[in-house]
C-alpha cells in the first residue's frame, strides 16, 4: 500500500510539473484587473481565443501550449489568458476585438489595445515562438504594420503581412487594388507581390486575379504548378460561393482542376445532407460514394482521410455497412504509406480491422 501511495504521489508530481512546465494561464474575466497586472509587471497580454469544437484549438493545447520554450517565454513577457468565444465572456472579447476564426490569438497592450494578432493553428512550437516574438517586436508587429497601411504604404510585403495577421480584414480587397495601381509589371510579377496574390488575392473580380488570369503561364513557369495550383483552387472556392456564372467561366483556366474542385463540392454537399439525418441509408451512400470520389481524385491530406474514416467507425452501429469499413480500410492504408507514424490514423485503422472482423 504504501508503494501504491508513492506511485500516486510521484505521478501527481509529474503532472504538475509537465503543467508548469507550458503556458501558465489565468482564468480572471474582470478585465480591469487583467489590464492593471499588464501594466505593474509591463507585460502584453496574450488570449487565446478558442472555442471547445476546433480542432486545431484542442492541437495547440497539446501540443504547443505545454512545451517549456513556449511557456518560458510566454511567461515571462505576457499575461496569458484563454476565453471560450462561444461562452458569455468570451463572446464579449469576440465582438469587442472582431474575432472572426479560431484559433485566434491577441496580444494587447495595458490599455487593452491590440499590439499583435494572428489566427490558426501552428505546425511547430518554433512557428507559433514566431508569432508571440513578433507581437514584441515593435518593428514589426501588427500595430507597427497597420501604422504603415495608415501612413499609405502599399508596398506588397507590407500588405501581406498586415492580411496575414488580420484574417477577414474588410479593406483587403481595396488594398490589394490600389497596390497594383501604384506598381509597375516588373513588380507586378516579384516574389513579393506573387505571395501578396497567392495568399490573400483570391477574389475573381479583383485586380490581383485579373493580374494571375492575364499572365498564368508566366506565373505556372516562374512559382511552379503547385503554387499556381493552389492559389487557382482558392479562387475557385471562394468564386463558388459567390457568383455560380463565374465560377462555371473559371473551369477553362484549368479543367482538371475545377474537376477537383467539384469532387469537393459533391463530397461536401453529401456530408452535409447526411449530416441532417443520419438515419438515412440513402444519403449514407452517396456520402460514401462521394468520399470515394474524393479521396481518389484528390488525394487529401491525411488529417481529411482520418476524419472521413473515423466518420464510418462511428456509424457502422446503425447500418453495419461491411462494404464502407472495407472501402475505408483502402482509403487509410493509403494515408498511412505517406503517413506512416500519424497516430489518428494507426488508431482509426485498428477500429476499422476490429468492426470489419481482420486482424491487419
Amino acid at each position: 500500500m504504501r508503494h501504491l501511495l508513492v506511485l500516486c504521489v510521484l505521478v501527481v508530481t509529474l503532472n504538475i510539473t509537465a503543467q508548469n512546465s507550458g503556458i501558465q494561464f489565468h482564468n480572471d474575466t474582470i478585465f480591469e484587473n487583467v489590464l492593471a497586472k499588464a501594466k505593474s509587471e509591463n507585460k502584453l497580454i496574450f488570449i487565446d481565443c478558442y472555442a471547445v469544437w476546433c480542432g486545431p484549438c484542442k492541437f495547440m493545447d497539446a501540443n504547443i501550449f505545454p512545451d517549456k520554450e513556449v511557456g518560458d517565454f510566454h511567461n515571462q513577457n505576457f499575461i496569458n489568458l484563454k476565453y471560450d468565444m462561444e461562452q458569455p465572456y468570451g463572446m464579449k472579447i469576440r465582438k469587442q476585438y472582431g474575432i472572426k476564426a479560431y484559433p485566434s490569438y491577441l496580444y494587447l497592450d495595458g490599455n487593452g489595445e491590440v499590439v499583435h494578432r494572428y489566427v490558426g493553428s501552428t505546425a511547430t512550437t518554433a512557428d507559433f515562438l514566431a508569432i508571440s516574438r513578433t507581437a514584441t517586436d515593435s518593428e514589426k508587429n501588427f500595430r507597427a504594420v497597420s501604422q504603415r497601411i495608415t501612413q499609405g504604404d502599399r508596398r506588397a510585403s507590407t500588405i501581406n503581412d498586415y492580411l496575414n495577421m488580420n484574417y477577414g480584414a474588410a479593406n483587403a480587397d481595396t488594398l490589394i487594388n490600389e497596390h497594383f495601381k501604384l506598381v509597375n509589371e516588373k513588380e507586378k510579377m516579384s516574389k513579393d507581390t506573387w505571395e501578396l496574390i497567392k495568399n490573400h488575392g483570391a477574389s475573381f473580380d479583383g485586380a490581383a486575379f485579373s493580374q494571375f488570369r492575364t499572365n498564368q503561364d508566366a506565373y505556372l513557369t516562374t512559382y511552379g504548378a503547385e503554387a499556381t495550383n493552389e492559389y487557382l483552387y482558392s479562387v475557385l472556392s471562394k468564386t463558388y460561393s459567390k457568383s455560380p456564372a463565374a465560377y462555371e467561366n473559371l473551369k477553362a483556366l484549368n479543367p482538371v482542376l475545377f474537376e477537383q474542385h467539384q469532387r469537393e463540392i459533391n463530397f461536401r454537399k453529401a456530408n452535409s445532407a447526411f449530416s441532417k439525418d443520419k438515419t438515412s441509408k440513402e444519403a449514407w451512400n452517396e456520402y460514401i460514394l462521394r468520399a470515394g470520389e474524393f479521396i481518389s481524385g484528390n488525394s487529401p491530406h491525411p488529417g481529411y482521410i482520418n476524419s472521413i474514416a473515423r466518420n464510418v467507425v462511428a456509424n457502422y452501429a446503425t447500418f453495419k455497412d461491411k462494404a464502407s469499413v472495407a472501402k475505408a480500410i483502402v482509403w487509410v492504408q493509403t494515408a498511412l504509406k505517406s503517413s506512416p507514424d500519424n497516430k489518428d490514423l494507426n488508431s482509426v485503422y485498428a477500429e476499422l480491422l476490429k468492426a470489419s472482423g481482420r486482424k491487419k
